[in-house]
């Protein structure tokens, strides 16, 4: 897919674009270098972009002795004293480093430490924001830009954007870049890593005997530099297969007609919400096993298909599979893991402790006379089941989450109390000036060290002369 991107420096081959924007066509990373391609590699244009990421990442005393790509030239250098070719390269992580066109003239400027705010963005966000037409979404979407310049705060896109993105069949390649602009570069881990690292984590604890309270680990769903780290000129961006689209939404619409064709069976049920989550617990167990035995039939049947087509949930069994012992037979390795999957450490894992209390608490929406109406009801709950992978992959690990009013009252009634559980603040429509007073709280609490080294990393937030 090709996007403009706004890399702030133009492509020194082929000197296209040269008022400071470049067009990419693809990143790829290959260990700690990475690759931008510029839109002209087609005519031969690939090393300039490359070199200007390898070059910037040098120490900042320049061993190398080569000329280093300003990116925004702020006047004569104090080294060579030549005119108007000293200034900003890049920033990286804790500093600037600032040098010179012409010679081997370089210095840090060190910034302040910084501890930004995540905040997770519905898809029903991006939406409004990107259609324009609700003026709420508009001017929240500004604020959020202003606030990650201010390197406040940062809005990571995530695997399930991605997923939920493809199947707007005729704007998806103008909303997946919108929503990759907002993120400013930072992505979360997919959603099967985080869930994998959740489980595995709780598996290694189960098998040594320790409690079964999850102890979230940040970095499973967010790289520290993201947080930690002032924004660097460049971003990366790496496309991934989506499948496709049209089956994709065939399925999200027959998965929704399915749930709520059930809802008459569901106001018949006199299970209490403590058996409702046991239900969802035993239906995510034999999920687990059951994918998992296909996978060993698949593949005992000489299927080697299985081993790269095999549904995420089936390889999460194999792991546990290979952390017993190698002399344990296999049959007993199985039942090892069914009484892991009724433990516990298992229902305590934040993806599915949140799963099956959100699920069991429609349940009892539904019971109490919610969704009456089918038509309605589709609507409403028209992406409840990405709805509620976005929540419950993601919650625990951020600061604040905007969503959708159904979800939000979801995720405050008392069977699930997200905020109460893991800090994370909700906002939707039902709260939306709450939401501005956060921002509010945020720019506040910046300090004048703060705000000066803003306008020393980036330069064209400086009041123009």
């Amino acid at each position: 897919m090709q996007a403009w991107q706004q890399v702030l420096c133009a492509c020194q081959r082929c000197e296209q674009n040269g008022n400071g924007h470049a067009q990419l066509d693809e990143v790829r990373t290959d260990g700690a270098l990475e690759w931008r391609l510029c839109i002209q590699v087609a005519k031969g244009c690939w090393e300039g972009v490359r070199s200007r990421v390898a070059r910037g990442r040098r120490a900042a005393d320049n061993k190398s002795g080569e000329d280093m790509l300003v990116t925004y030239v702020l006047g004569n250098c104090p080294g060579c004293k030549q005119e108007n070719c000293f200034g900003n390269v890049d920033v990286y992580g804790d500093h600037v480093l600032q040098g010179c066109q012409h010679c081997r003239y370089s210095h840090g400027l060190t910034l302040p430490p910084i501890r930004k705010k995540v905040i997770y963005l519905d898809q029903f966000f991006f939406s409004g924001a990107f259609r324009g037409g609700n003026e709420r979404f508009v001017q929240a979407a500004e604020r959020i830009a202003q606030l990650a310049e201010d390197q406040l705060i940062v809005a990571p896109y995530s695997s399930i954007h991605e997923d939920e993105t493809h199947l707007w069949r005729d704007h998806a390649d103008q909303l997946y870049p919108f929503i990759k602009q907002a993120s400013r570069g930072a992505e979360l881990e997919r959603a099967s890593e985080v869930e994998r690292e959740q489980l595995w984590r709780a598996f290694r604890a189960w098998l040594a005997g320790g409690p079964p309270e999850h102890v979230l680990d940040m970095e499973d769903a967010l790289e520290k530099e993201h947080i930690e780290d002032w924004d660097g000129y460049v971003r990366i961006e790496v496309g991934g297969y989506l499948g496709d689209p049209q089956f994709l939404a065939q399925l999200k619409r027959q998965s929704v007609e399915a749930l709520v064709d059930g809802f008459p069976g569901w106001r018949q049920s006199q299970r209490t919400f403590d058996e409702d989550v046991a239900a969802e617990n035993m239906a995510a167990a034999q999920g687990f096993i059951g994918t998992y035995l296909e996978f060993v039939l698949r593949v005992g049947r000489g299927d080697i298909d299985a081993l790269f087509e095999s549904p995420a949930m089936a390889m999460f069994v194999q792991g546990f599979m290979f952390l017993l012992p190698d002399e344990m037979p296999p049959d007993e390795k199985l039942r090892r893991c069914w009484q892991f999957f009724a433990s516990d450490h298992f229902k305590l894992v934040p993806t599915q402790w949140l799963a099956s209390h959100m699920f069991a608490t429609l349940k009892a929406q539904v019971k109490a006379g919610s969704y009456i109406n089918r038509e309605r009801a589709l609507n409403r709950l028209s992406g409840v089941f990405f709805d509620i992978k976005h929540i419950s992959i993601y919650a625990p690990y951020v600061d604040a989450f905007i969503m959708d009013q159904p979800m939000a009252e979801l995720v405050s009634h008392p069977g699930v109390r997200l905020t109460e559980r893991y800090g994370t603040r909700v906002f939707s429509l039902n709260n939306w000036d709450e939401l501005f007073a956060w921002f509010d709280e945020l720019e506040a609490g910046m300090s004048a060290e703060h705000r000066r080294c803003v306008l020393d990393a980036y330069p064209y937030r400086r009041p123009q002369q």
